[in-house]
């Protein structure tokens, strides 16, 4: 269907199923890092069909320079990760199985329940434990796929090799590279997609944008319309509504619409697997459109679970929204550098990371974060272990311990005031999300909530203030008496 009142509006709606079986008919198939990677993931005869689709686009099939790079730094990390799961998910359950089992024992003894009965309340579990351990180790045995395999020769990289061959695209120059990092920086300032979500990681935080501008040559070049197949659902490639993707984001379509005069699709695995086996009329089972549909749920950003002691995550938590609050002093003073904003982003990504956290396991907390977020979490625990002196810091002194009352109150204070400073961050960007959809009654909403965490704001950080001051001053005092007292005693 034609309307201005559609093509008006694109990115807006979600575009029917016929424009995909266009897309995959017609238009040049580019694929992200991801798809790749789920090759290590697929069980053998979900691969062949994954590859054989592959196989079929013929001269369509392309892929930037910088998803060829990803894919040979990070083939090895996703063979890992999977092969982990085969040990790990069974020690898991076999922890799992053994508190219940002993809760059930403990049940028993105080209810006095004969040796037979509780036998018959432990025996299913026992029974349901191993047979869940049998069919996991049954599918380990059927993967073919192990590290020296991978390592002496990849099964897959051959295959790839044969299918991609001819059809990947170059790389930057290192001095266009240079430019292209600086303009990335740019629109991550404006936030402008791909790559805002990636900005403050320590490694490859360009890396979408450097696909992104390399499809964007290569559609030109061609004169292509593009379908790019990608697992990642973060908010900097798609647009969702109530939690479903309707599609790219439009400034995305809009910039490929300007630069290249064509139309840019976006599918996950699994749509495209489903339309690829009738369009294309390969082998695609169900098995192998389940398998994609697992992979996609856990993609985006691939995480990782840690443990952390509950006290210790409290630790971490302040720390870490102390150091974004400084972040963000800086960038409302106009003094922070474009590093440090892309900085205060990924550590405010880190921070919902943390807050959102809803796994406990007896006094540890469960977190699920990507590599780049735990190497930043594990720099701040040693920063916490090992804290620099300054005003805020205890006095060791025995003498001085008097003023631990007062450094307790202050703590408090620096904790409040970090809340109250998310806060506000976080009613600022409501309203500015609100007011970019013109939706007036809801910015009223926000400027009186903002008006109150302000006031809030003012209040702790001027509790602070004080408290410094006092602090200092009785410490000052306490070091006088101190040095009075050696002379005296000379």
């Amino acid at each position: 269907m034609t309307s201005s009142f559609l093509s008006d509006f694109a990115g807006m709606w979600r575009r029917p199923i016929s424009d995909y079986d266009r897309g995959i008919s017609e238009y040049l198939v580019v694929l992200d890092t991801n798809v790749l990677l789920e090759l290590y993931r697929f069980t053998p005869d979900a691969r062949n069909e994954l590859i054989n689709v592959l196989d079929g686009l013929k001269d369509r099939l392309w892929i930037p320079h910088q998803v060829g790079k990803e894919y040979y730094e990070r083939r090895m990390d996703a063979i890992k990760e999977h092969l982990d799961l085969y040990s790990s998910v069974p020690k898991q359950l076999s922890e799992s199985k053994d508190k219940a089992i002993h809760a059930l024992n403990t049940f028993a003894r105080r209810c006095s329940i004969s040796g037979n009965d509780r036998d018959q309340l432990t025996g299913p579990i026992e029974t349901a434990f191993s047979k869940v351990a049998a069919d996991i180790e049954a599918r380990r045995n059927a993967f073919d796929l192990d590290l020296a395999k991978v390592v002496t020769g990849d099964p897959i990289l051959e295959s790839l090799a044969g299918i991609l061959d001819g059809k990947t695209g170059h790389s930057f120059d290192p001095e266009e590279a240079e430019l292209l990092i600086a303009k990335f920086k740019e629109r991550v300032e404006g936030g402008i997609p791909p790559g805002f979500e990636d900005a403050g990681k320590a490694d490859n935080a360009h890396g979408d944008f450097f696909v992104w501008e390399q499809l964007l040559r290569e559609a030109k070049e061609r004169s292509l319309p593009v379908l790019f197949v990608t697992n990642d659902e973060k908010r900097d490639w798609v647009r969702k509504e109530a939690g479903i993707i309707v599609g790219p984001r439009p400034e995305l379509i809009a910039e490929f619409s300007d630069r290249c005069g064509s139309d840019f699709l976006l599918v996950n695995l699994v749509l495209f697997l489903k339309i690829a086996k009738e369009r294309l009329g390969v082998a695609v089972s169900a098995s192998t459109v389940a398998q994609a549909e697992s992979v996609v749920r856990v993609s985006g950003v691939r995480s990782h679970k840690y443990t952390l002691p509950l006290d210790e995550y409290d630790a971490l938590l302040t720390h870490i929204i102390a150091e974004y609050q400084k972040i963000g002093r800086a960038v409302r003073a106009g003094v922070a550098s474009k590093d440090l904003r892309m900085q205060g982003r990924f550590i405010e990504q880190f921070i919902e990371t943390l807050e959102n956290v809803d796994e406990l396991e007896g006094d540890n907390v469960l977190i699920s974060a990507s590599p780049a977020q735990w190497k930043y979490a594990e720099k701040c625990r040693h920063d916490i272990a090992t804290p620099t002196r300054d005003t805020d810091t205890p006095p060791r002194s025995a003498a001085r311990s008097r003023l631990h009352p007062l450094y307790k109150e202050l703590d408090f204070v620096r904790s409040e005031l970090a809340a109250a400073h998310s806060y506000q961050d976080f009613v600022t960007n409501q309203r500015e999300r609100f007011r970019s959809r013109e939706e007036h009654r809801d910015v009223a909403a926000m400027e009186e909530l903002l008006l109150d965490a302000s006031r809030k704001v003012i209040s702790f950080e001027g509790r602070a203030e004080y408290l410094r001051g006092l602090i200092s001053a009785l410490e000052n005092e306490g070091l006088e008496t101190s040095t009075s007292e050696h002379s005296d005693d000379s």
